[in-house]
C-alpha cells in the first residue's frame, strides 16, 4: 500500500540513510535508481511496535502459512509473473 503523502509522519528514505543502515558505500547507479523510487517510512511508538511484533508472530504461527520449497516452484514463478506484469 502506498503511503498517504499528506501524512506528515511519513518520511522519505534517503540514500544516506540506506548507506548507513546497510553500512555500504552505494554506487552512483544505485543511488539514481533509489532516488526514483517512492520509499517512505514512519517511526512507530512503542505500543505500535509491540502490536506489529505480535501480528508478525501470529502470522508466522498460522497453520495456513505455506512453507516454501522446491514443491512450490510454480507458485513462485506465477507470483513473479504477476509482479513483472504490473
Amino acid at each position: 500500500m502506498a503511503p498517504c503523502l499528506s501524512d506528515k509522519t511519513m518520511k522519505k528514505i534517503t540514500n544516506q540513510e540506506l548507506s548507513k543502515i546497510f553500512n555500504i558505500k552505494m554506487p552512483v547507479s544505485l543511488k539514481k535508481d533509489i532516488a526514483k523510487e517512492k520509499l517512505f517510512y514512519k517511526k512507530v511508538s512503542d505500543l505500535e511496535k509491540d502490536l506489529l511484533t505480535i501480528k508478525v508472530i501470529k502470522e508466522l504461527q498460522d497453520k495456513k502459512l505455506k512453507i516454501s520449497g522446491p514443491h512450490r516452484i510454480k507458485d513462485w514463478e506465477s507470483g513473479w509473473n504477476i509482479v513483472a506484469c504490473c
